[in-house]
């Protein structure tokens, strides 16, 4: 089995998620609400990331861009989840309530 849709993954979470392209999100948003969604959804983004790798790769079209869709679900729900709780933990730490 070739893990190639790994890269798609990624790509879409750094697309998705990241502060490097908050810009490309806010930019794509005010011009389409459609495609404004599309970028911020790691499913959507993700099927079609996966489904353009396939293209540029030779792969199986479908499976790539099912495969790459639900890694990023994945992906994009743990950094979320790791995000969220280390946002938790600061904020005890600055309220004091946080003895390390």
């Amino acid at each position: 089995m070739n893990i190639e849709f790994i890269y798609a993954a990624c790509l879409t979470i750094i697309v998705v998620h990241s502060e490097v392209f908050r810009w490309l999100r806010n930019l794509v948003a005010k011009f389409s609400d459609k495609m404004g969604y599309l970028i911020h959804c790691p499913m959507c983004f993700g099927f079609w990331a996966g489904a353009f790798w396939a293209l540029s790769t030779g792969g199986d079209i479908f499976l790539q861009a099912l495969l790459t869709s639900v890694s990023s679900w994945i992906i994009y729900s743990v950094v979320t989840a790791f995000d969220a709780l280390g946002d938790y933990f600061i904020k005890l730490s600055n309220d004091g309530d946080l003895n390390l």
